[in-house]
């Protein structure tokens, strides 16, 4: 499978300040991405903080856990970590004591086509798939709770004075090394054709999920797609920080092209030491290239060759595949579905042998009658 990219913040259109950061970066080889949004909490300085060192205690942990077995576990573990940290530099520097950050990060893993998930909070993942969208986090947020579970409409959620109450983060309290339950961790299923996108609540706060889908789904670059994303809750009001990290998954035509998982790695500065507030998301963009070739999906047209408009009565190589495919399909139809056909052929089986049988006896039983007759 191949990936392209892309992630971008905001300060928004009311606030001074950027609370958001995220992630998106290849890590350990080209074949995993780590990728997340987070959003800080407590005020000037200590939501950006809280944010950052979340962010670069995540980072630099799953960096260095490479060939790890249990991604998840490891994943779990960084979270913690993460948290952890901010409680620790909350006692000592009560000033910001109040702060924290929730999160939604995820580890792509392209060879294994699956996605290692860790979330918190009210950040957001969907998958857009098949012109659908759909979220694949729970928000732990009180309106967020009942959207999820049917209690508000989404326009209703939009619109809550306590939408941004959230019922957990990331700097409440310690944490043990595994988590104790308390993050949301899951594994799903990659999808080819289908894209990924982690935000911050700034941006699904102004903007409905078809607006979103309605970006989604156009033929653009994934720079583009981020860029409307924002700049479209921006002209909705743009009430708050808002960040996307677009991440869109391509079938690979080979073996060879798992590796090509080359797009735009999206980079935040990382702030200088002995200052405490975070960069603003600088978005710097590598682009990576093998050879000169994109991770975009290649069409992959076979070209169509012809001799002269002449046919021949044998079978075309297309034929001779197809015949060869529903072949191979029929063997490996499923056991329930061959046990089925063979049972509908026992059954007419049976029945012409009961009927011959019926046949036999009708004939065996006339010559019996006809010799007792003679006899008597």
């Amino acid at each position: 499978m191949k990936i392209k990219f892309d992630a971008l913040s905001h300060v928004g259109m009311v606030r001074t300040n950027n609370e958001d950061c995220w992630i998106a970066q290849m890590i350990w080889n080209d074949s995993y991405l780590l990728c997340g949004a987070i959003d800080g909490m407590g005020g000037y300085e200590g939501g950006e903080v809280a944010a950052e060192i979340a962010r670069k205690t995540i980072i630099d942990y799953v960096v260095q856990h490479e060939g790890i077995d249990n991604i998840l576990k490891m994943l779990e573990s960084a979270v913690v970590k993460a948290n952890n940290a901010i409680v620790e530099h909350k006692r000592e520097h009560l000033e910001v004591s109040s702060m924290g950050c929730v999160a939604t990060v995820g580890i792509i893993d392209l060879k294994g086509n699956q996605l290692f998930l860790a979330h918190v909070g009210d950040t957001r993942l969907y998958q857009f798939h098949n012109w659908m969208l759909q979220k694949l986090t729970f928000d732990h947020s009180i309106v967020g709770h009942k959207e999820d579970m049917g209690e508000l409409s989404e326009e209703e959620a939009m619109n809550d004075p306590e939408r941004n109450i959230v019922t957990k983060s990331l700097g409440f309290e310690m944490l043990p090394e595994q988590g104790a339950d308390y993050l949301d961790m899951g594994i799903f299923p990659l999808r080819p054709d289908s894209q990924l996108l982690f935000c911050s609540d700034g941006l699904f706060d102004m903007i409905t999920s078809r607006e979103i889908s309605s970006i989604l789904e156009q033929d653009i670059s994934e720079q583009e797609k981020t860029k409307q994303l924002i700049d479209l809750a921006n002209e909705c009001g743009g009430k708050d920080n808002v960040t996307v990290v677009l991440v869109h998954l391509f079938p690979s035509e080979s073996s060879k092209d798992d590796n090509t998982a080359s797009a735009v790695s999206g980079k935040k500065e990382e702030a200088t030491e002995g200052d405490n507030t975070a960069s603003a998301a600088a978005g710097k963009k590598e682009e990576a290239t093998e050879g000169g070739n994109t991770a975009s999906a290649a069409a992959g047209k076979k070209e169509e060759a012809t001799e002269g408009g002449n046919t021949s009565s044998e079978p075309s190589k297309t034929e001779e595949k197809q015949n060869k495919e529903e072949k191979d399909n029929n063997n490996n139809a499923l056991p329930q579905e061959r046990n089925g056909k063979r049972h509908v052929t026992m059954k007419k089986e049976a029945f012409a042998l009961v009927v011959f049988l019926a046949f036999a006896i009708g004939v065996l039983a006339g010559y019996l009658l006809k010799a007792f007759l003679i006899i008597k």
